[in-house]
């Protein structure tokens, strides 16, 4: 039995560990010394990225609102100018002195509207809408020169206030007591009938060749 046991008294063939002497346990052991510094190194860095990070972050937040600021500030100067705009009105024309050439067809057609406006105004004169209204009056027509005996009858229309009457002319004359105060046809019956013009209150002698005249 003494033979299997060593002479320096270690069980099972293991020897104790001794100063520089390794150990099976020698790989598991931590090295306490040297792991201390690189955890304080790794959360410096850890905390520079957070910082860097959030600074990024504000620098980000503040261009964004620099930018809307400015944006801002161009809209509103934008708006106030276009709210002081007036729109102008017609251009004006300036007055040169100079005096333009008539257009002749407009003034031909004044002419025209005017002499138009003058006949409407005779013939439908306010005076007479009523036969034997204000301005009426009687009509006596005389007869003279040759052709006078070709006509027995005379008539008169007036056509804007409905009014017609015939007379008989006896001895060079024919009499109508009371002719609206209107441009009224004169028509000389016979055989071939011609026309003239009277007007309520008129006194008038026609003769009849080589044309009709009343004056």
């Amino acid at each position: 039995m003494g033979a299997g046991i060593p002479h320096n008294g270690a069980v099972g063939g293991m020897l104790p560990a001794g100063p520089g002497m390794a150990t099976p346990f020698a790989s598991s052991q931590v090295d306490m010394g040297s792991n201390v510094a690189p955890s304080e190194a790794n959360s410096t860095r850890v905390l520079a990225i957070v910082f860097a990070l959030f600074f990024a972050s504000g620098l980000a937040a503040v261009a964004a609102a620099l930018i809307l600021l400015l944006g801002f500030l161009a809209w509103n100067r934008d708006a106030n100018q276009n709210s002081g705009v007036v729109k102008a009105g017609p251009e004006h024309v300036r007055d040169s002195g100079l005096v333009e050439d008539p257009d002749l067809q407009q003034v031909i057609a004044r002419q025209q509207r005017r002499r138009q406006d003058e006949i409407d105004n005779t013939v439908k004169d306010p005076m007479a809408e009523m036969f034997g209204g204000i301005g009426a009056g009687p009509v006596t027509v005389f007869t003279k020169g040759p052709g006078r005996e070709q006509y027995r009858q005379i008539e008169i229309l007036c056509n804007s206030v409905g009014f017609r009457k015939r007379a008989s002319i006896v001895k060079d004359r024919a009499y109508v007591e009371i002719v609206p105060a209107a441009r009224c046809r004169l028509v000389f019956q016979g055989n071939v009938p011609v026309k003239s013009w009277v007007t309520g209150g008129d006194t008038v002698t026609c003769s009849f060749e080589p044309s009709i005249v009343c004056r």
